[in-house]
């Protein structure tokens, strides 16, 4: 993909949409970011490092989707999500890691998005007997079904992010980073590689990939 491109993210008030936005924030292929979400947040959310101008926060019901914000989905490019609910019961989980994620989705696609990347889990499968892999399968063949151009599902094991005793611990332990994934690494990957050619129409990539492509992109051009 080349010139610019219009954006917007799910789930972008938590530690990895964060670190998706700050992304976006420095990218010069992105001309247009849309954060949707269920209260108002400064887009820059705390960075000061980073021009934010051209983001725009919506306020969105995630329970009514389809019936209040169809039109505010219309005319975006490239979709992201990081939308996740820690803690919680097995159906809260379901309800916004699947459905809040799926209906927007299908408003995104039917706007005209044709590139779409979802952060998965390690595990990830439809079929599996644990829920919460099951669940995170599910999601992908929903998404999948949806019918874009490109999906990416980027299905990265423990994410650390920050410099916390316990995330240098982990850093410590996992220095081939075989069981975990930092955060700003995926985000990172996550945008750099939304506009790359695709490999097939849908791209899975595990936390092993997801570390190859950081160093990747993060090699100094020639």
């Amino acid at each position: 993909m080349s010139g610019k491109f219009s954006a917007f993210l799910l789930g972008g008030t938590g530690q990895v949409g964060k670190a998706i936005s700050k992304e976006l924030a420095k990218s010069e292929s992105f001309d247009k970011v849309t954060l949707f979400t269920r209260r108002q947040v400064d887009p820059s959310q705390g960075d000061t490092e980073n021009d934010y101008s051209k983001f725009t926060v919506k306020i969105v019901d995630f329970d009514k989707l389809v019936e209040n914000h169809s039109k505010d989905f219309e005319g975006y490019d490239v979709g992201f999500c990081s939308m996740g609910l820690n803690g919680g019961t097995m159906e809260e989980k379901k309800k916004v890691d699947r459905d809040y994620v799926v209906a927007a989705v299908k408003l995104a696609k039917a706007g005209g998005c044709t590139n779409f990347n979802l952060v998965s889990g390690n595990g990830a499968n439809k079929d599996a007997y644990l829920t919460i892999y099951k669940n995170k399968g599910l999601v992908e063949q929903d998404v999948t079904e949806v019918g874009f151009d490109r999906v990416a599902f980027y299905r990265a094991r423990l994410l650390v992010g920050g410099e916390s005793r316990d995330v240098s611990l982990v850093k410590t332990l996992d220095c081939w980073r075989r069981f975990s994934c930092e955060i700003p690494v995926l985000a990172k990957v996550m945008v750099h590689n939304s506009l790359q050619p695709p490999k097939a129409k849908v791209d899975i990539y595990e936390n092993h990939d997801i570390h190859k492509l950081g160093i990747e992109f993060t090699k100094p051009k020639k």
